[in-house]
């Protein structure tokens, strides 16, 4: 097992709500596992860290800049040109620098820029992930009478306004920070805009958010995987049958390492799916087992199955 697994899997317990042994431990990670997508990667971080540290937080954060975050910046360099200065700056951001995506707008209170009053910018991201730990933020916002995001700009910590980023407890992936960013009546520098047109925006997003979910996916199955295997260590019996869990994985690889080939390639991503049926049955027989052996089972495994359940609820089984 490689060094890093193993320090995650030790400090697991300890990063909870541990923001600088957290940005310590990541500074690790991806001094060891740099986050660039391959598409012949058998051995992904992401998919390694829940499989043999059972730390899907972790691996949430390397997907986020892997996908997320490398995807934009190649896509805004490729969209704008070196003429621009903001094509200097993304060329400058270190690749150990630690970047979030605020996006997921409060449906009540929308993240708004008003470009006629100062440019003001207003409104509510409800999660972002990485939280305290991010240096940089890519925050999309709506021009003022826009229904849908219209504009991208990208704000260093440094220079968000004092108890903007809110932590955010899910009490659930506590091995890494989240949190919601609260925008009042904050003037935006036209330097930190992005010289993207609204369609481009949301394609760009759309498309390596189609990676982002499979990625997930297949750590879900990882962490399926830590799971058996831990229950079926203390308790005698595995909730899962090796076999269709192996073939489930394999399924999921394959459909990644293919959706990661057509991005990079600037090509159409088709967007396949595992069986989720079989994906809900898994988690359930976990949940199930480790309910019935809980006295038995360490609180560090109910915290990893605790997540296991909070994904599952966020995304509706829909995973992929």
């Amino acid at each position: 097992m490689h060094y890093i697994y193993s320090l995650l899997k030790s400090t697991f317990s300890e990063r909870f709500d541990n923001t600088e042994l957290q940005k310590k431990i990541w500074q690790d990670v991806v001094l060891a596992f740099s986050p660039v997508l391959s598409c012949n990667d058998e051995q992904r971080f992401s998919f390694q860290a829940s499989s043999e540290a059972g730390d899907l937080g972790t691996a949430l954060l390397w997907i986020v800049q892997s996908s997320l975050i490398n995807g934009i910046k190649s896509d805004i360099l490729q969209d704008t040109g070196p003429a621009i200065d903001m094509y200097q700056y993304i060329m400058n951001l270190p690749p150990s620098y630690c970047g979030a995506l605020a996006h997921n707008d409060d449906r009540n209170n929308p993240v708004i820029i008003n470009r006629s009053a100062d440019m003001l910018l207003n409104g509510r991201k409800m999660y972002v992930t990485g939280g305290e730990l991010s240096e940089f933020f890519f925050v999309t916002a709506r021009e003022q009478g826009d229904d849908k995001v219209s504009c991208i700009m990208v704000i260093e910590s440094g220079a968000l306004p004092r108890h903007s980023l809110e932590p955010l407890d899910l009490n659930a992936l506590k091995t890494v920070s989240h949190a919601r960013l609260n925008f009042d009546n904050y003037r935006v520098s036209p330097d930190v805009i992005i010289p993207l047109d609204a369609r481009s925006i949301r394609r760009t997003i759309r498309r390596w958010s189609i990676i982002e979910r499979s990625l997930i996916s297949e750590a879900v199955l990882g962490l399926i995987g830590y799971l058996n295997r831990e229950t079926a260590r203390i308790t005698q019996i595995s909730p899962v049958k090796e076999h269709a869990y192996d073939q489930l994985v394999d399924m999921q690889k394959n459909i990644v390492n293919r959706q990661i080939r057509q991005a990079l390639n600037h090509e159409m991503i088709i967007q396949d799916y595992i069986d989720f049926t079989v994906l809900q049955q898994f988690i359930e027989r976990i949940e199930s087992t480790c309910s019935e052996h809980e006295s038995i089972l360490p609180q560090s495994l109910h915290d990893r199955v605790r997540d296991l359940l909070f994904v599952k609820r966020l995304a509706g089984i829909g995973l992929g």
